[in-house]
């Protein structure tokens, strides 16, 4: 009888792939001694041969897990980089990183342009939108103003109310609307003769403080006794203005066309004029304490009799300026232009005149005492009766035989008659003079 039932049979080890890839330099020490080991157990095996030992040699090693590196180097080949140079791998790694960088910068410029196009767009709408609000307040302004000078505006006298009302809108109109605007009603004020109202016009006492004019036209504008403190009128153009008794504190006028303009009797105290354009403007009676006069042009302007006392007026031009019995005592004048100019009777004593160019001017009976004149220029200057004297506690810089040359006196016209101390006077080669008659030795420690 036949036995049918599945007989039970032994499972095949399975057997492990050969190894065929290449070896290293230290794989193949590894592999040779392992082999020799084996080929020493195996001395009585006639049957095994020198390759049989060197494949068991490498099954062996890889049981016992010395080829490690054997799996990276696996996993290598099977992504295809096992034949590929370190460039090649670069190249394609560094290319894709390259294109999806560029692919992402566009993405942001583009965002960035999108960005900056909605900005400049809706800065664009609110500019559209100001300038519509300020047409729309310069046209309702010449409406009511239209109205008050058909109402007799131009009869009404200041603290009325017809006054009062027009100023205020003025005022009001001034202060919102933009340079251009600004200067449309100026000129609308002079047209209207609203600046020759009860002889002091609508803006007399206005207030106008910290106001921005800046690079506005005001040519003959009138502001009389108004109040201009920090306001700022720096590039303004003031050109034969009205601001006779106006209040300037602080403010800001640098650059400033001011030309024949009238500051009679106006407060200029630590306003800044840097740079401006004050040619043959009126100045009598305006105050200067800690004003900013530098780099100005003062060109024919009237300032006798001022009080410039610590004045700035450092490389200020100030040809055929009349300075006649100022004060201007401390003042810095340094490099400022004085040729030509009336500095009779004038009060210098302190004053920095260093490099200062005096050709020509009047310095009569001028006080000079421990003034400071390193390298100023006096050729030609009239110095008959001045004075060189030296102050008690001055700085050494101030003393007269320190910062002047005898040779930049004697270039002077009547440098002989001037009172100088008892040891210029000797440097200068002139004779001693008596202590009565010099108050230079009067006034001498």
């Amino acid at each position: 009888m036949l036995n049918f039932r599945k007989q039970p049979h032994s499972k095949k080890p399975a057997q492990r792939k050969p190894f065929t890839e290449p070896l290293t330099k230290d794989e193949e020490a590894l592999v040779q001694k392992k082999a020799h080991a084996l080929w020493k157990a195996r001395k009585d095996d006639s049957k095994s041969s020198p390759q049989d030992d060197w494949n068991d040699a490498i099954e062996a090693l890889r049981n016992e897990g010395q080829f490690p590196g054997r799996r990276i180097r696996k996993i290598i080949y099977w992504t295809g980089f096992g034949d590929k140079k370190l460039w090649d791998i670069l190249q394609l790694i560094i290319v894709p990183a390259v294109l999806a960088g560029g692919a992402f910068y566009f993405q942001e410029t583009a965002k960035q342009r999108d960005h900056q196009i909605q900005e400049t767009a809706k800065q664009r709408d609110q500019q559209i939108a100001d300038d519509r609000a300020r047409q729309e307040t310069l046209v309702k302004y010449m409406g009511e103003m239209s109205d008050l000078l058909t109402d007799d505006l131009l009869k009404a006298k200041p603290n009325s109310e017809k006054f009062i009302i027009g100023q205020a809108k003025t005022v009001l109109a001034l202060r919102s609307l933009d340079p251009a605007r600004q200067s449309l009603i100026i000129q609308f004020l002079d047209a209207s003769a609203l600046n020759q109202l009860s002889e002091k016009g609508l803006l007399y006492e206005a207030r106008l403080d910290s106001a921005n004019f800046q690079k506005t036209d005001l040519r003959g504008g009138v502001f009389k006794n108004a109040d201009l403190s920090d306001a700022s009128l720096s590039g303004a153009d003031l050109r034969e203005a009205s601001l006779r008794g106006a209040d300037l504190r602080d403010a800001s006028l640098s650059g400033a066309d001011l030309f024949y303009a009238d500051f009679r009797g106006a407060d200029l105290r630590d306003a800044d004029f840097r740079g401006a354009n004050l040619h043959r403007a009126r100045l009598t009676g305006a105050v200067f304490l800690g004003t900013n006069l530098s780099y100005t042009n003062l060109s024919y302007t009237n300032l006798s009799r001022d009080n410039l006392h610590r004045a700035n007026l450092s490389s200020a031009n100030l040809f055929h300026a009349d300075l006649s019995r100022a004060n201007l005592s401390s003042a810095d004048l340094s490099s400022a232009i004085l040729s030509s100019a009336d500095l009779s009777g004038a009060d210098l004593s302190g004053a920095n005149l260093s490099s200062a160019i005096l050709t020509d001017a009047n310095l009569y009976g001028a006080d000079l005492s421990s003034a400071i004149l390193t390298d100023a220029n006096l050729y030609g200057a009239d110095l008959s009766g001045a004075f060189f004297c030296e102050l008690n506690d001055v700085h050494p810089s101030s003393v007269l035989s320190s910062n002047i040359l005898p040779e930049q006196i004697k270039t002077a016209k009547n440098w002989e008659t001037a009172f100088y101390t008892k040891k210029f006077r000797a440097q200068l080669g002139l004779p001693p003079s008596s202590a009565t008659g010099n108050p230079c030795d009067r006034q001498s420690p």
